[in-house]
């Protein structure tokens, strides 16, 4: 499978050249395979939010290149509006993105402005409804009037219209239920089955990291610590301490159980997953 996006030795300098200089990234390289999800993690102020905004064209690389299908996103400066359309960012605090005076109008900005004709707009709006769970009730609202929760679902609404090639989620969940998070996990897992995109999921959350990534990018001060699958970012304890990021809890009691004997799976990643090892070691010989 080729890669749809390539980031290649990418840096950003805040304040270049002034007394204010900060590196914010620093040779930052990874791939991404149409239908994949990447999770980006590290502590506040690593990085993160600023690879979001590169990787839209809302910031450009001070270093590096970022390829999308092939093509560098700043090869054509003037043509940078079209990379926002197929690469989608949905900000952490919604606030920062909605604006109209109706959630419709909100939901069909961006689509609006692709010069996509007013039924399929419509056709659009009512997909991501759908998807999101949003009533139709509320879609002459004020999106100011709704709760945060939904306010983050207008937001993203906004940009699934869109049906962006990759959709990037800047700590979607922060702020959420644990009921309203897994809900919104398996929403954007079904519009990513839809219209088979690729997800860059940005979050603190190891466990929700663990659920739905391919492979995972460690940041570190702006630095890339490793890119890797789940399993073999939380069995990797010299990682976990050189990061100062702690795995699923779950992986914890897997070591343990593994240094009691037990024949614990190296790919255990969710409580699920341990209950079916327990279960087939229950079936037989459990040591």
């Amino acid at each position: 499978m080729s890669n749809l996006l390539e980031v290649k030795n990418l840096s950003y300098i805040y304040g270049k050249n002034t007394p204010y200089e900060k590196i914010a990234l620093q040779d930052i390289n990874f791939t991404l395979e149409e239908g994949k999800i990447l999770g980006i993690v590290g502590h506040s102020g690593c990085g993160k939010s600023t690879l979001s905004k590169l990787l839209n064209g809302l910031l450009k690389a001070t270093n590096g290149d970022i390829i999308l299908e092939g093509i560098n996103i700043w090869e054509k400066p003037k043509n940078i509006k079209s990379i926002r359309f197929k690469v989608g960012l949905v900000f952490q605090y919604p606030e920062h993105q909605l604006f109209a005076d109706t959630v419709k109008k909100d939901i069909e900005f961006g689509v609006m402005n692709m010069g996509v004709e007013k039924n399929q707009i419509d056709i659009r709006v009512r997909k991501v409804c759908d998807i999101l769970n949003i009533p139709l009730s509320i879609l002459d609202k004020s999106p100011f009037s709704l709760s945060g929760g939904e306010q983050k679902k207008v937001a993203l609404a906004g940009v699934m219209c869109m049906q962006p090639k990759i959709l990037i989620l800047d700590e979607p969940t922060s702020s959420l239920d644990p009921l309203s998070r897994n809900n919104l996990l398996n929403q954007v897992m079904a519009y990513k089955e839809e219209f088979n995109a690729s997800v860059i999921f940005i979050s603190h959350n190891m466990q929700e990291l663990s659920l739905i990534c391919d492979n995972i990018l460690v940041i570190k001060e702006g630095k890339q610590l490793a890119i890797d699958t789940p399993q073999n970012l939380f069995f990797d304890d010299k990682l976990l301490n050189e990061s100062g990021l702690k795995a699923p809890e779950i992986i914890y009691i897997a070591k343990e159980l593994k240094k009691l004997g037990y024949r614990i799976k190296d790919d255990i990643l969710t409580v699920d997953d341990m209950c079916k090892n327990i279960l087939e070691l229950l079936g037989g010989d459990n040591k």
